[in-house]
């Protein structure tokens, strides 16, 4: 057993489920004693969050620079990774897990200095990302090919992004861990019909939701777009928060079929996905690390078993369109706003009996697996 394994995070550590559903594995399963998340304080957080007894979250102040600019990015980096040397330089650290591209410099000069372990941990395709341009996008393709042999393991979200890696950097130390939603917080949604009494919607109605971030790079315009174009018996639902949601308000004001509900908590989440009929996981191909994405809400349509529409990309194509959950198209208005003609009350319900006659099951519990062998694999190095 590990003493102490330290995750690194360049964000405030509100809503990162997926570190903390390792850190939850780790210290269950008694491979590590103590769990330190190390982030960014803002205004809306504490310097210490104490979890549990074995998880602790330390935050470090840090500030704007120059606003919206590259030169901002790399001081405000710096001098983050400066004050995580600072913080933890008197540590005992037997294990860092980087789960930023932005953040391994600083792990790989912690595993140097403390002789600990160091597990490359990110949580997206990062050399590969819609806004990475110019000088970042150079400084990080450069700095990941340096520093990724110092990585004693890999841990990345998909099959794909795995064989990219391997590719890449001709490596092959990497373990799949899809972020699944933990099965035990779905089970305790029950179905309801939240949208139609909130938006007095009728049972003849079929329900398409969108969930999660309101933006363009997801592919929303395409959703709108299309939904000018369909039959009246469908109506979309957007639910969330983002940069384009006072736009969208603006533009589509007189449509009577696109309603707008605020985001949820989490917690009710599940309860409001089972409200709608059909769920969209339509992302747009801008980027490799959007071709070989594979969404929390594909998940989470699929736990509050409704069929999706996704993009008809590889790891999208797996979990829906192989084992019929639901329809894979070209993420463009006209593919849409077609396959949304044709969609009836008939077709929802087949693939809603399929979704819960599956023997295709997806579950935290089977991800972890995947950690607890890697974190094995470490203590017997």
């Amino acid at each position: 057993m590990f003493n102490l394994n330290v995750h690194i995070y360049p964000s405030n550590l509100k809503n990162e489920s997926r570190l903390f559903k390792e850190a939850d594995t780790l210290i269950s399963n008694k491979l590590v004693k103590k769990v330190v998340a190390v982030g960014i304080k803002d205004s809306n957080t504490e310097k210490l969050e104490i979890r549990s007894d074995n998880i602790e979250i330390h935050r470090i102040q840090v500030w704007e620079f120059f606003k919206s600019t590259s030169l901002n990015f790399f001081l405000k980096y710096f001098f983050f990774q400066f004050f995580v040397l600072l913080k933890l330089s008197r540590s005992n650290i037997d294990v860092i897990n980087a789960h930023n591209l932005s953040v391994l410099p600083v792990s790989v000069l912690l595993k140097i200095f403390k002789k600990s372990k160091l597990v490359y941990d990110p949580h997206e395709l990062e050399t590969e990302v819609h806004n990475s341009r110019g000088l970042k996008r150079k400084y990080g393709k450069w700095i990941e090919r340096k520093l990724i042999t110092f990585a004693d393991e890999i841990m990345v979200v998909n099959e794909s992004i795995k064989n990219w890696y391997e590719n890449e950097y001709d490596i092959s130390n990497i373990y799949v861990v899809r972020n699944v939603p933990n099965i035990e917080l779905k089970k305790s949604a029950k179905a309801q019909n939240k949208f139609r009494e909130v938006f007095n919607i009728s049972e003849e109605k079929i329900i398409f939701l969108y969930q999660g971030l309101i933006s363009s790079a997801r592919g929303i315009d395409v959703i709108l777009n299309a939904f000018k174009e369909v039959n009246d018996d469908k109506v979309l639902v957007l639910m969330g928060f983002g940069p384009d949601v006072d736009r969208i308000k603006k533009d589509f004001v007189n449509n009577e079929n696109i309603f707008f509900h605020d985001a949820v908590s989490k917690k009710v989440l599940g309860t409001y996905t089972m409200s709608a009929d059909v769920g969209f996981s339509l992302i747009e191909n801008s980027c490799l690390n959007h071709y070989y994405c594979l969404p929390n809400k594909a998940f989470e349509y699929y736990f509050s078993k409704i069929p999706q529409i996704t993009s008809n990309f590889p790891e999208l194509n797996k979990l829906v369109c192989e084992n019929s959950f639901g329809w894979c198209i070209e993420p463009n208005s006209d593919s849409l706003s077609n396959l949304l003609n044709k969609i009836n009350k008939k077709d929802v319900e087949a693939i809603k009996n399929n979704l819960r006659n599956s023997k295709k099951f997806y579950s935290w519990e089977e991800e972890e697996k995947q950690i607890i062998m890697l974190y094995r694999d470490l203590i017997n190095d």
